[in-house]
Formats: structure tokens, C-alpha cells, sequence
């Protein structure tokens, strides 16, 4: 129903591409999955994630509080907090948060460098198999080498693989922590369906139930209910599969973009008869942007749709926040527009 109504405001408008997110749909959506939560799990939302501000006054309604590196991101939300808020400055480098006025709970980083009182001091603590790929935080012998009493450690496992020993080896490096009472999780698991997040959730809850667990699900708490649409521009054969040129661009709108985007192709005759699914063959697509960059790429695609023509709408429905934070110009194609319904 959103998708049918996302076009319909696309086919009267003039723009050559435009992000559309569902609100009532993030709304329902954020109430089930903070009713679903054990009692000792905390979320903060990424401000990096979708720095808008209708989406944060949306998502402080909802959530404990929020994650910001700077003072940039912190402005952007400070309309919308509370003391009932918690903040978590995930700043690995010299941010002093001092300048941030917040009389509730308050958590950083760095704050061993400034000495902020205020502060609940976390340790940003890296696995030992992400140190040669992570640019963030401290080895655990590094850790303790500050001789800082954290009462926080700030995990991130987006870049952990085996993802299966990952709760294993966070285990084995809070040991050395004995005086921890928060544990920061940070993203990652924007892959998971709805029962699997929570089921994983719960399982490290109970692991630890004297502890407060926070989560950073940004992306995943988004992918659902945005959908991006453009303008076919060009369709041909190449290379065994049909090329098609559209106003949509991984290097403009696409950054971080999800690995099971749903694609579709509308006719532009029509926003009512609009879809092109259900064809008697399967087709090889390849999707690509209009700049002349070579990883101006969407993707590979083979869809039970037959080929559009130039002029008719392309959506990509699965969409998420940090698309918007990263869109932008280049190339002489600009940024897509932001709509929230």
C-alpha cells in the first residue's frame, strides 16, 4: 500500500529521483520492537543513520536515546531530548564532552582524555579479528594499559566475521572488566528478520542479566519502510544480461545500500496498472547509474519482468537511512529528494 501510494506521488511529480519513507509504518514498527525488548536492553538511535529531523523527533518517542559522534549530530537531535534520554558519545577521537548540556545519562568514548565528570567512561574495545580492518577503538591489552575505571565497554561487530564465535570472544574480552555495568553492542544485525533479532537479543540479555545491553540497530530499523524511485533513461543488451541506465545512482544515492533490495519496474501510461511483475520469463538485469563512474553500479538482478523503456519508473524498495545521510552530487546529477509520508 505505501510502495502503490510512493508512486502515485512520483508519477505527478518532476523530480528525477526521490527516497520515500512510510512514518505510520516506522512508527508501528519501532512500538513492537521496544514492546518486545527484556527489561535490561537499552536502544540508542545512530544520528548518523537518517539524520533527519522528523525521523529523530519520531525515534525519541520511542527509544532510549541516542548515538552521536559530534556536536553536528548532537545538534541536529537536541530539540527532541530529554533527561529521560541516554546519550552515548561514540567518539574514538577528541570530542570534549563538555560541550554537551544533557542532564541525564550521559556515555563516551573518549572521556578519559577530558575528564568529564558527568560522564559514565566507556572503552571502546576492538575483537581481535577485526584490528587489522577496524580504524576504532583499543585491543583489550590496550584497553587496560589506560588504567581508566570504565564502567562501559562499547563493542562494535558489524566488521566480525565469524559471526558465530562473535558472542564467544566478547565474553572472553570482558573478563578482564570485572567492574562493567553497561555493555554496548553497537549494529550489525540488519540481516536478521524481526523474531531472529529478538531471539538474539534475548539470548545475550539472560547471558548477562546484571548488565544493561545497548543495541544501535540503525539501518535495520529502516530498510522496511523506505523506497527510492527514478527514471529509466536507456535499455539495451550487453553482455548476456539487459542494461538499464536509470536517474538512480549507486554513487549518488546508493552508499550502504541493502544486499536484498526488492526492484521493480512501473510504466509511466499508468500509476494505477503499474506494475510489470509476473512475466512469462525470467530476465537477467543489470542496473546502473547515469554517472560516468565505473562502480556506478546498483547491481545484477533476474526478475519475472519484462524490459521497461526509457521513460518508465524504476523502484528500489528496501532502502535505508544512511542512503539519505550519504546522498548527494556528482556529476552533474543531483541528490534525490526526501519525502516522508
Amino acid at each position: 500500500m505505501f510502495e502503490k501510494k510512493a508512486l502515485k506521488a512520483f508519477y505527478t511529480s518532476q523530480e528525477e529521483a526521490v527516497f520515500y519513507f512510510d512514518k505510520s509504518g516506522l512508527s508501528e514498527f519501532f512500538d513492537r520492537f521496544v514492546s518486545a525488548l527484556p527489561r535490561n536492553v537499552r536502544i540508542l538511535f545512530p544520528i548518523k543513520s537518517f539524520p533527519n529531523k522528523e525521523i529523530l523527533a519520531l525515534a525519541s518517542k520511542y527509544f532510549h536515546g541516542f548515538d552521536f559522534t559530534n556536536l553536528e549530530e548532537y545538534s541536529l537531535a537536541r530539540d527532541f531530548i530529554s533527561s529521560k534520554h541516554i546519550l552515548w558519545c561514540s567518539s574514538n577521537f577528541s570530542f570534549d564532552t563538555n560541550s554537551i548540556d544533557h542532564d541525564g545519562s550521559l556515555f563516551s568514548d573518549n572521556s578519559y582524555i577530558f575528564g568529564d565528570s558527568r560522564v559514565n567512561p566507556s572503552l571502546r574495545l576492538m575483537l581481535p579479528e577485526v584490528v587489522k580492518s577496524s580504524n576504532f577503538g583499543f585491543t583489550k591489552k590496550e584497553g587496560l594499559k589506560l588504567r581508566v575505571d570504565f564502567n562501559a565497554v562499547h563493542f562494535h561487530d558489524s566488521l566480525y566475521k565469524p559471526r558465530d564465535t562473535w558472542m564467544e570472544d566478547v565474553f572472553k574480552n570482558l573478563g578482564e572488566f570485572q567492574g562493567v555495568k553497561h555493555v554496548n553492542l553497537g549494529g550489525g544485525f540488519y540481516n536478521y528478520s524481526f523474531d531472529e533479532a529478538i531471539e538474539k537479543i534475548n539470548e545475550i540479555a539472560l547471558a548477562w542479566p546484571s548488565k544493561t545491553i545497548f543495541f544501535e540497530p540503525g539501518r535495520w530499523l529502516v530498510s522496511s519502510f523506505g523506497v527510492l524511485f527514478g527514471r529509466v533513461l536507456d535499455v539495451k543488451e550487453s553482455n548476456g544480461a539487459i542494461r538499464v541506465v536509470s536517474t538512480l545512482s549507486r554513487e549518488c544515492h546508493l552508499k550502504w545500500m541493502e544486499e536484498n533490495l526488492k526492484i521493480r519496474f512501473h510504466k509511466f501510461k499508468s500509476s494505477e496498472k503499474h506494475n510489470l511483475d509476473n512475466a512469462d520469463t525470467t530476465y537477467q538485469y543489470r542496473l546502473v547509474g547515469p554517472t560516468c563512474s565505473e562502480s556506478d553500479l546498483i547491481g545484477e538482478f533476474k526478475l519475472a519482468a519484462p524490459p521497461p523503456s526509457p521513460g518508465d519508473f524504476i523502484s528500489l524498495f528496501g532502502i535505508n537511512g544512511y542512503c539519505t545521510a550519504w546522498n548527494r552530487s556528482f556529476n552533474g546529477f543531483g541528490k534525490a529528494k526526501v519525502v516522508i509520508f
